[in-house]
């Protein structure tokens, strides 16, 4: 039988790993909630155009932690798709903002503020965090990698 056929009361994994998931699970929920109360927040400086920006952001942000969310479901369902989302949506998550710091680099500098806002700060953090979830995902329980479970 191959690891992948194997039923799911048989698949293991390291606890780390249901620990990684699961706090997914509960910082993206947390996101989602601070999305919904950062933008009420932020709307009441009231500078033309900036709060369009915040609000496109803050949607961009509460369906990727939806979306992130599922992902991480999945994969405390054996299902490798949900690593896949979760690619896909931290580049997608990662593209939106760079192109939104720009916007709000404007925005901020409209003003009268300096801000020095980093693109590729968020470009290393997108790779670094695809890079440790495949790494937590190489973590083996009875000689078995997580990600050959996953199906």
């Amino acid at each position: 039988m191959e690891t992948n056929e194997l039923n799911t009361q048989e698949k293991q994994r390291h606890g780390f790993v249901t620990f990684w998931f699961w706090f997914g699970i509960v910082a993206n929920v947390i996101t989602v909630i601070l999305n919904f109360v950062t933008y009420q927040g932020m709307k009441s400086y009231d500078v033309p155009g900036m709060n369009t920006h915040i609000l496109i952001m803050q949607i961009v942000g509460v369906v990727a932690g939806i979306a992130l969310i599922v992902c991480y479901s999945m994969l405390l369902n054996w299902k490798k798709n949900g690593f896949w989302g979760i690619v896909v949506v931290a580049v997608v998550a990662c593209v939106a903002n760079v192109v939104m710091m720009d916007l709000l680099k404007r925005d901020f500098q409209s003003m009268g503020l300096i801000v020095n806002l980093k693109p590729r700060i968020q470009i290393l953090s997108t790779l670094a965090s695809i890079a440790i979830l495949w790494a937590i995902l190489q973590i083996k329980k009875n000689g078995v990698k997580c990600w050959d479970q996953l199906g």
